[in-house]
């Protein structure tokens, strides 16, 4: 049976590769060439043309291929909202985590958070005005994700599942990379 704490782990790890699929199908590369100064050995290059001692050295003028990026992931891009929202949702996991860390595995008492974001521990990942505010909306989350979890664990199969993947691999789960 999978604990909140596991729980968690699995949605940070999801919403990570939601936001790098957002990202990805974002970014658009094209291939162009362009010339640069290569020494003999073609492991360094410079752009311009050789001096005539480089030239007599073996340098050489070669057009090389490289990628340009050509878009990406902005606020003009359509899908701009979905990664905003993605990253707010990593942020509110990322808090949860810490709260997680602070009760030791467990749900914390609402007292212990206000101790916490007092002596400004509690997400260092977001950006001063917001601290507060995400670290209430992350303790709300992680108390109904408890509820749900005494409730009906049976909805938590994915997590199940992904814990199971972990273990057949033979990795903790939360220690791998996430490669999508």
């Amino acid at each position: 049976m999978a604990n909140i704490n596991d729980v968690i782990k699995y949605a940070v790890r999801s919403e990570a590769g939601r936001i790098q699929r957002i990202k990805a199908a974002a970014l658009k590369m094209q291939t162009m060439e362009t010339y640069v100064c290569t020494s003999p050995d073609e492991k360094t290059a410079r752009p311009g043309r050789p001096t005539k001692a480089e030239y007599e050295a073996g340098w050489r003028l070669r057009k090389v291929p490289y990628e340009k990026v050509i878009q990406h992931i902005s606020p003009r891009h359509p899908d701009w909202q979905r990664y905003q929202a993605a990253r707010r949702q990593a942020s509110l996991l990322l808090t949860a985590r810490l709260l997680l860390k602070l009760g030791g595995e467990s749900v914390p008492d609402l007292v212990v958070v206000r101790r916490a974001l007092k002596e400004g521990g509690l997400a260092s990942h977001a950006r001063n005005g917001r601290a507060r505010t995400l670290s209430y909306a992350a303790w709300r989350y992680l108390r109904k994700l408890d509820n749900r979890l005494q409730r009906c664990p049976e909805k938590f199969r994915t997590v199940e599942e992904w814990l199971l993947g972990q273990q057949h691999t033979g990795r903790e789960p939360g220690k791998e990379q996430v490669n999508v």
